[in-house]
């Protein structure tokens, strides 16, 4: 009886831990959970807190959430999992590695910003290798979601030509993938005579 009692203790000390005081997110995701998101969302203003580098928007502002919906649906379901218990275990990992200072059990987003800047520093100079590399593993997912905001690869000259496409004999044979040869709408008249050779961006000259 005591036993059970304990039990449903921990469980109870565990939901809410996982899921008390989670704020609903402004944009919330497709994919992640609300506590994903909270977590995603200070991991990005504490890694990348203000504009530098070029940037034209810093963590706070890169739409991480739309970035992980984009990239976390995209990928297998296992490396899905993966991605997605890194942040749970992110958010939750103050139980086994507190901040510094009151509240330091406390979930990871809801830390001070100090406080979030020292978990990570922790974790980036540990003498264990496998913190070491789940931070590594963080740091690279954060920094590519900021880095692949449609603004922020335009500011570094990153941003992806536009080109229109020609229609060209083959278009007329085959159609798109899944789709029946019933759904071209093509004919000859559509097709491209005339293209354009310009080279995307001129050579540089040589001095």
């Amino acid at each position: 009886m005591i036993v059970s009692a304990l039990l449903l203790l921990v469980l109870a000390l565990v939901l809410f831990r996982l899921f008390a005081g989670v704020p609903r997110p402004a944009h919330p995701s497709e994919l992640l959970s609300n506590a994903e998101v909270a977590f995603l969302e200070a991991a990005g203003a504490t890694l990348i807190p203000t504009i530098e580098c070029g940037l034209a928007r810093s963590g706070p502002e890169a739409e991480l959430t739309a970035f992980a919906d984009r990239y976390v649906g995209a990928l297998p379901p296992r490396q899905r999992q993966l991605i997605r218990a890194m942040l749970v275990f992110f958010e939750q990992s103050t139980v086994l590695f507190p901040a510094r200072g009151p509240g330091g059990f406390r979930r990871f987003s809801k830390l001070s910003a100090e406080q979030r800047l020292g978990v990570l520093e922790a974790w980036a100079a540990s003498p264990w290798g496998w913190r070491r590399s789940l931070f590594t593993a963080l740091r690279a997912f954060v920094v590519m979601g900021v880095l692949g905001h449609p603004e922020n690869l335009s500011g570094l000259g990153l941003a992806p030509w536009e080109i229109d496409s020609p229609t060209i004999e083959s278009d007329l044979l085959y159609p798109v993938i899944g789709e029946p040869r019933s759904s071209i709408a093509l004919t000859e008249d559509d097709l491209t005579h005339v293209r354009d050779t310009t080279p995307l961006r001129p050579g540089r000259e040589r001095p």
